[in-house]
């Protein structure tokens, strides 16, 4: 079946007859591209720059339900292997209409599909980037970031910082902590519920953040840190297979 699929595609791109697929069925493409089928003929498309070239211009133009969760979802999914040619284009739609969805699982992967996009386009020559991001598309995703407060929050928190202190003292190739002072408790708790992308980041998971602490804070922290093993110690098997006590905002969870 994947055999004789790829070759009507194949055929297909020769003609007319995958414009007329992808540009009138595409919300049917879109629900059902996890279907065998369907995959396959993704694939295909994935595959040829012109043929992802028309994908991206039809979900553009004619994907009605982009903002529903779920629906955006499987946009993600489905354009994320478009062909490389085809990455400006990608960046484009992704801010137009993936970014400003209201729904946070939404935005998170089109921002990272977006920044994955974004890193290619940087390992390319000048003249391969203004071809597939010229200068006034740039203008445009900007302008569309900051009309839609896109870029608020983190300028919000950016001005925020009221200090930064490299603390202990200088060693040749060691690392030393950063004590950073904020304008405000809001801009702590901010940052507080961010950190744990901090992890699911390949470039920035060895970096840790913690809530600075005073003497009783420090000492009520230890206590739970204790406890939080001596449970770890008295688990079953079959718990320590699923789950272990940590420390989270001063309380003991699993």
């Amino acid at each position: 079946m994947e055999t004789s699929m790829m070759d009507v595609v194949r055929h297909m791109q020769e003609g007319e007859w995958l414009t007329w697929l992808v540009v009138q069925h595409i919300s049917d493409v879109v629900l059902l591209h996890t279907e065998p089928p369907i995959h396959t003929l993704l694939q295909s498309i994935h595959s040829s720059q012109a043929a992802s070239a028309l994908l991206i211009q039809a979900i553009h133009a004619r994907c009605d339900y982009v903002h529903k969760a779920e629906y955006g979802g499987h946009i993600i999914t489905l354009v994320s292997g478009v062909h490389i040619s085809q990455s400006g284009a990608l960046v484009i739609f992704v801010v137009e209409r993936l970014l400003a969805s209201s729904y946070l699982a939404v935005t998170r992967a089109a921002c990272a599909l977006a920044t994955r996009r974004l890193q290619l386009l940087l390992n390319m020559s000048p003249n391969q980037v203004a071809l597939q991001l010229p200068l006034e598309d740039t203008s445009k995703i900007i302008t569309f970031l900051k009309n839609h407060n896109l870029e608020k929050r983190t300028q919000e928190l950016d001005q925020e910082v009221e200090e930064v202190i490299r603390l202990g003292r200088f060693s040749e190739g060691d690392k030393r902590p950063m004590k950073v002072r904020m304008r405000s408790q809001v801009a702590v708790e901010e940052i507080m519920t961010r950190k744990r992308k901090l992890a699911d980041d390949t470039e920035f998971n060895d970096i840790w953040i913690k809530r600075d602490m005073n003497p009783e804070e420090r000492e009520k922290e230890r206590v739970l840190r204790s406890k939080a093993k001596e449970k770890d110690k008295k688990r079953t098997e079959f718990k320590k297979k699923n789950f272990y006590w940590s420390v989270i905002d001063m309380r003991l969870k699993n």
